[in-house]
C-alpha cells in the first residue's frame, strides 16, 4: 500500500522539523485532531489521523515516541477492609537491547537488526520510566490531583498507579481514566470502580455428557460484565448412600464453566450444585441439578479426545483452589507430566555458579542453549511440528525450583535482587536439518526471538512484584496481568552451532490461559461485551507494536495467536503472540490476510486492522458462520489424501497406537475464504459493533479508519448503558468449534513414554 498524499498526512516531515502552529507544548494531539477533522469534512470521508509506519528510510534512534500502554487499566473493586480502590497501568518504554557488550559479539544480532531496519537503536540505552510525558487521572471526567484521600504514584518500568481512599458506595460504576500526553501524541485507558460484592450465583448445572463412572457437567456464568478472576467450586450429593444422604461433598474446583467428575459409581443417584468466588467471597449456591443416575451398561469413560482430557484435568480443574493459581510460587509445585514424578536430576542440586554469573550479566536472560539445558526441563508439548526438515515445536519448560520468583526482598536494592525466573517458560524450537544458511525459516526464527527481547525491555516487570502497596499473593489466587504482548527470556535466538546450526531455540513468557478459542469452548458462551473488550486490547497491542518499531513489525491476528492471559479470568485478558517482521510475513491464514497483501504489498497497521475485523466478525456472527460452514465441513477428523477408506482407517489407527498428534490436512479457519460483510446478519449487533466490522472489512485500506480512531470509539467506553446493551447479546460458544484448527493441541500435553525430549535433540 502506498503512502497517502502529503495533504492528507499531517505527520509527514515531522521527524525533521516541527511546526509550532501544529504542535503545542500543552497538548500536541488537539490541533492535529482539529486539522484532521477539517480535512475529513472537506473530503466527507474518514482519513487516517496517524500512520507513522508508512514512512520509508532508516530508523533513527529516538526516545520521542508516542506514548503507548503495555498494561492498560483493569476494573477494580473497593477494598471492604480499607474502603480504598487501587488502579495501575504501565507505559511501554522505547525498545532497548539488554547486555549490549555481549550481543555485539554476535554477528547474527547485528545482521538481524539491519534486516529489521532497527540498526539505529541505542543498544546501550538504559530502560527506565518513559520520560517527557505527563499523566493525568480522571474520575467520571473530573481531573484528580494529589490531595487527602487521593494518592498518585509512579514506579520503575513505566508503572503508574492511583489509590482513592474512603471510596463510597456511590462511586460504583464510575469510570477511571488515565491519559498520557507527550509531544508526539497521547494515549488513554479506562476502567470501572466496582462494589465489594461477591458474584451472582451460577446457572443451574446440567449434564453435558455421561458414562458409567464419570460425568461432564456444565452451567452458565451469571456475571457477563465482570472482568475479574473467578473460580468455581463443585459439590456432589449422593442421595442413595445412607451415611452421606443429606451431605454435600466438594469434588473439585475449576476455572471453566464445566467440570469432569470422575471415579463415580454406576447405578447411583447424584445431584450437583455450583458456587463461584471472586476476590470478595463466595456467591450463593446455584440451584441444584436434577437427580441423575449413571448406568453400568455405558462406556466407563466419556469419549473426549485424550489431549483435551489431559488439559482439563491438569490445567483447568484441581482439588484445591490454589492449584489453579498462575502465581509462580503456586505453579512451582504444580506437576503435569506423568514422567515428571521423577525429579529432574539437575533440580536436586543448586544451580551452577557459572551459569548464574552469566544470568546476572544478562539481567536474568538466558545467554546460550547450554544454560537452558542446565536450568530447565521439558514439562510438555503445546504444539507438535511435522518432525521433518522444517519442523517447529512449542514446548513448555519448567525452571529450576531454586530460581522461581517469590517476590522482592524488602531490604535489597532492585539491582541486587536475586535472579528470579517464572515457574514455566515457553520454548519455540526450530529444526533446520538439511537447510542452507539464510533460509526464511531460520531468519524468521532469529528475528522473532530478537523482537521478543526488545519487547521485554519495553515493558520489563516481575510477575510477583508488589505495586504501590498491593499484596503479592492474596485470596485473589492470581497475580498482576501480563502485558498485551509476549516477553522474551533469552538473548535472541540461541543456535546449537554458531557456524552451521541444525536447530535453535527462543524463550518467552508462557501464557497459561491457553488459546482463546479453546477457553471459549470450555466457557459455554460469551457476549458482545467480551468481544469489544478483546478488540480493545488487541488494538492497544497493535498500536504498541507499530509505534515502538515504526511499522517494521507486523502483528498477526488470528485464532492461533490470541491467548487468554490467565486461567482464572472470568472475561480473559488477551496476549497477542503473533509478532513477526514485516519482510518475512507468511500467509498462513487466507481469511485473516488483507486483500492488498495478495498483490505483494507490505503488512502495515491497515492490514492488521483488517485481520482484527475478521476476528470480531467471526466471533460476533459465529452461529451464522457455523451453519454455512458445517455443510462444507462434514467431518472434523482429518484424513490423509489418497488411498482407500480402509487404508485411511489403518493409517489413523497406526498413528493413534503411536500417540502421534500430527495431521495431514489443515482444518478450522484456515480453510475459509475472506468474509464478506452480511448486512442482514450484522443488524443483530449493537450500532458500535456494526460500525467496527463494516468499516474494518472494507476492501480499500484507507476506508478502514486507524488504530487511534477506533480506540476512541464508544464501543469501548464502559458507560453503564453501553455495557448493559452489549451484555444482552449472548453468543453460544459451541459454534466456534468449526474455526478450531484440527491439528491444534489442547493447552499442554505431556510427553509420551516413547517420545524423545525435544531439548535433547538440539
Amino acid at each position: 500500500m502506498e503512502s497517502p498524499s502529503p495533504r492528507l498526512d499531517p505527520w509527514r516531515g515531522l521527524s525533521g522539523s516541527r511546526s509550532p502552529s501544529l504542535l503545542s507544548a500543552d497538548d500536541s494531539s488537539e490541533p492535529v485532531k482539529r486539522m484532521c477533522d477539517d480535512i475529513s469534512k472537506e473530503r466527507d470521508e474518514q482519513i487516517l489521523p496517524v500512520e507513522p509506519h508508512l514512512c520509508e528510510g532508516p530508523i533513527k534512534s529516538t526516545n520521542k515516541l508516542a506514548p503507548v500502554f503495555a498494561n492498560p487499566l483493569r476494573d477494580s473493586r473497593i477494598d471492604p477492609t480499607t474502603n480504598s480502590v487501587f488502579f495501575s497501568c504501565q507505559i511501554a518504554n522505547p525498545p532497548r537491547l539488554p547486555a549490549p557488550e555481549l550481543l555485539y559479539k554476535r554477528g547474527d544480532v547485528r545482521n538481524d537488526l539491519e534486516a529489521l531496519g532497527l540498526e539505529g537503536y541505542d543498544l546501550g540505552g538504559t530502560v527506565g520510566g518513559s520520560g517527557g510525558v505527563a499523566a493525568a487521572w480522571y474520575l467520571s471526567g473530573c481531573l484528580l490531583s494529589e490531595s487527602p484521600g487521593v494518592t498518585l504514584g509512579a514506579e520503575p518500568n513505566g508503572w503508574l498507579w492511583l489509590k482513592i481512599e474512603d471510596a463510597e458506595r456511590g462511586m460504583a460504576g464510575k469510570i477511571v481514566e488515565c491519559v498520557i500526553r507527550a509531544r508526539n501524541g497521547k494515549a488513554k485507558t479506562r476502567a470501572r470502580i466496582l462494589l465489594p460484592e461477591p458474584p451472582k450465583p451460577p446457572g443451574r448445572p446440567g449434564i453435558l455428557q455421561s458414562a458409567s463412572t464419570e460425568v461432564l457437567v456444565g452451567w452458565s456464568c451469571g456475571n457477563y460484565d465482570s472482568c475479574e478472576d473467578f473460580i468455581y467450586r463443585v459439590d456432589v450429593k449422593y442421595p442413595d448412600v445412607k451415611p452421606v444422604a443429606s451431605a454435600w461433598r466438594t469434588v473439585g474446583y475449576t476455572v471453566d464453566r464445566r467440570i469432569l467428575i470422575t471415579d463415580l459409581e454406576p447405578d447411583q443417584a447424584y445431584r450437583v450444585r455450583v458456587c463461584v468466588r471472586n476476590a470478595v467471597g463466595w456467591s450463593p449456591y446455584s440451584i441444584a441439578s436434577s437427580e441423575f443416575r449413571l448406568h453400568s451398561g455405558q462406556a466407563s469413560k466419556i469419549p473426549l479426545p485424550e489431549e483435551e482430557r489431559e488439559w482439563m484435568l491438569q490445567w483447568r480443574q484441581a482439588t484445591h483452589p490454589f492449584g489453579l493459581s498462575d502465581h509462580p510460587e503456586a505453579m512451582a509445585s504444580t506437576a503435569t507430566t506423568k514422567a515428571g514424578k521423577a525429579e529432574h536430576e539437575a533440580f536436586k542440586r543448586p544451580p551452577p555458579s557459572g551459569v548464574m554469573n552469566e544470568l546476572l550479566q544478562t539481567g536474568g536472560l538466558f545467554p546460550h542453549l547450554e544454560a537452558v539445558k542446565m536450568l530447565c526441563r521439558t514439562e510438555g508439548l503445546i504444539s507438535r511440528g511435522a518432525f521433518g526438515n522444517d519442523s517447529q515445536l512449542m514446548v513448555l519448560l519448567r525452571c529450576h525450583p531454586a530460581l522461581v520468583e517469590r517476590g522482592n526482598i524488602p531490604t535489597q536494592q532492585p539491582e541486587k535482587q536475586p535472579i528470579r525466573l517464572p515457574a514455566f517458560i515457553l520454548a519455540k524450537i526450530t529444526r533446520l536439518h538439511g537447510l542452507e544458511s539464510g533460509d526464511p525459516l531460520e531468519v524468521n526464527a532469529r528475528q522473532q526471538a530478537l523482537l521478543f527481547t526488545l519487547l521485554r525491555s519495553a515493558a520489563a516487570t516481575s510477575a510477583s512484584a508488589g505495586l504501590g502497596g498491593a499484596p503479592l499473593f492474596t485470596q485473589q489466587f492470581s497475580v498482576r496481568t501480563p502485558s498485551l504482548l509476549p516477553q522474551s527470556l533469552c538473548l535472541g535466538w540461541m543456535a546449537n552451532d554458531a557456524a552451521k546450526p541444525t536447530g535453535g531455540i527462543g524463550l518467552s513468557t508462557w501464557v497459561p490461559g491457553g488459546p482463546l478459542l479453546d477457553v471459549l469452548l470450555a466457557r459455554g458462551e460469551y457476549t458482545e461485551f467480551s468481544v469489544a473488550r478483546w478488540v480493545n486490547q488487541l488494538l492497544s497491542a497493535l498500536r504498541w507494536l507499530h509505534t515502538a518499531f515504526h511499522g517494521r513489525v507486523h502483528g498477526r491476528v488470528d485464532f492461533d495467536s490470541i491467548h487468554a492471559a490467565r486461567r482464572t479470568s472470568a472475561l480473559p485478558d488477551i496476549v497477542l503472540t503473533g509478532v513477526e517482521p514485516v519482510e518475512h510475513f507468511g500467509k498462513t491464514a487466507t481469511c485473516f490476510t488483507a486483500p492488498e497483501l495478495d498483490s505483494g504489498n507490505k503488512c502495515n497497521a491497515l492490514s492488521d486492522l483488517w485481520s482484527l475485523g475478521v476476528f470480531a466478525y467471526f466471533l460476533l456472527l459465529a452461529e451464522s458462520h457455523s451453519a454455512s460452514i458445517t455443510g462444507r465441513q462434514s467431518s472434523r477428523t482429518p484424513t490423509p489424501t489418497g488411498g482407500s477408506p480402509d487404508a485411511q482407517e489403518t493409517e489413523m489407527a497406526r498413528r493413534r497406537s503411536h500417540k502421534y498428534s500430527v495431521t495431514v490436512l489443515p482444518g478450522g479457519y484456515r480453510q475459509l475464504n475472506r468474509p464478506i460483510v452480511n448486512l442482514k446478519s450484522i443488524k443483530q449487533l449493537s450500532k458500535w459493533g456494526r460500525r467496527f466490522v463494516y468499516n474494518t472489512l472494507q476492501e480499500e485500506p484507507m476506508s478502514r479508519g486507524s488504530l487511534d480512531f477506533w480506540l476512541d470509539n464508544d464501543w469501548f467506553s464502559l458507560k453503564a448503558d453501553v455495557v448493559k446493551q452489549l451484555t444482552l447479546n449472548t453468543i453460544p460458544s459451541k459454534y466456534l468449534r468449526v474455526f478450531r484448527p484440527t491439528e491444534n493441541l489442547y493447552g499442554v500435553v505431556p510427553l509420551f513414554s516413547d517420545e524423545t525430549d525435544p531439548l535433547s535433540t538440539i
